[in-house]
């Protein structure tokens, strides 16, 4: 009995190794995808009227996208929208890593200033 005991307690433990191994691999593969969709979203950000240099790479940017975000793809007419113009994102909850600086969208109604 404590020869099953030793074996069964080592495939337990070999199993959780393994579990462990493969969503620590998963994790990783996913956090790169989520870096590599990042700056195709940064390239996409920038005027491609403003930033000539850029305008080659929106293609490649829209296809790092498609290829890391997960089995999301843009439709055409979005792929065709986003090689004309810029992608107009503002995040409050993520505001890491911009490549370009951006304006601010203007607030629809004045903003009070704070008391003195």
């Amino acid at each position: 009995m404590t020869s099953v005991m030793q074996f069964l307690v080592t495939f337990s433990a070999l199993v959780i190794a393994a579990c462990a191994g493969f969503l620590t691999y998963w994790n990783v593969r996913e956090h790169r995808n989520a870096d590599l969709v990042k700056i195709g979203v940064s390239v996409l950000r920038v005027d491609p009227d403003k930033e000539k240099q850029v305008s080659a790479l929106r293609e490649w940017a829209l296809d790092l996208i498609d290829a890391n975000a997960g089995g999301v793809k843009f439709s055409s007419e979005a792929r065709a929208q986003l090689l004309r113009g810029p992608f107009e994102y503002y995040s409050t909850l993520d505001s890491a890593d911009v490549t370009y600086p951006l304006e601010k969208p203007t607030p629809s109604r004045p903003v009070a200033e704070p008391p003195k």
